[in-house]
């Protein structure tokens, strides 16, 4: 059995500028710069057989590239004690057709999707029980951020090992959308 997921991943200096910006807080586990990425859908733990059948289905996806930008900070949940801080996204129709598609793949595979809506987001840190820092004034300062606009050439699946210090993302395979890119 493997638990996987599958996601996009952001150009390296936008993985590296998120990372950096966050290094100034204190209370938070940050998320390793080589494990920043954008979720799309949770898969959970795949035997085999599944596993083969998900990266089968993955390869008949078809839709162009497309532009995502990044875009402000904020904490989950928004009220009460945040226990994650994560910087969202600007509002992008393909990247929410792009993420249905998987979610049918995975229905019609017989796994259970997440009930809440998605709510595309990087995971920048966990933010530790006993954390006293300020991060609404963090979230106010950086509520304006943007980053330039990159190009979505395609998806991966990952798994994932949880260990005591935290996840590790193991990439299996990519899969690369095909068409004219968006203008």
């Amino acid at each position: 059995m493997v638990r996987l997921f599958t996601a996009i991943d952001l150009p390296g200096e936008q993985k590296r500028s998120l990372h950096e910006m966050v290094q100034t807080l204190s209370g938070i586990r940050v998320t390793p710069v080589a494990q920043l990425h954008l979720t799309l859908n949770f898969i959970g733990e795949a035997d085999a057989t599944l596993f083969r059948k998900l990266r089968e289905e993955c390869l008949t996806i078809t839709m162009p590239p497309f532009s995502l930008r990044l875009e402000g900070v904020a904490t989950f949940p928004s009220h009460g004690r945040p226990r994650i801080l994560w910087a969202g996204l600007a509002p992008c129709p393909p990247l929410i057709q792009l993420q249905q598609l998987l979610k049918k793949i995975l229905l019609d595979a017989g796994i259970s999707q997440e009930k809440r809506p998605f709510h595309p987001h990087i995971t920048l840190a966990r933010i530790k029980s006993n954390s006293r820092t300020d991060l609404s004034s963090f979230c106010q300062n950086h509520a304006q951020l943007t980053f330039p606009p990159f190009t979505v050439t395609d998806f991966h699946l990952y798994s994932s090992n949880l260990t005591k210090t935290g996840a590790t993302h193991n990439l299996e395979q990519s899969f690369k959308l095909q068409g004219d890119a968006e203008e």
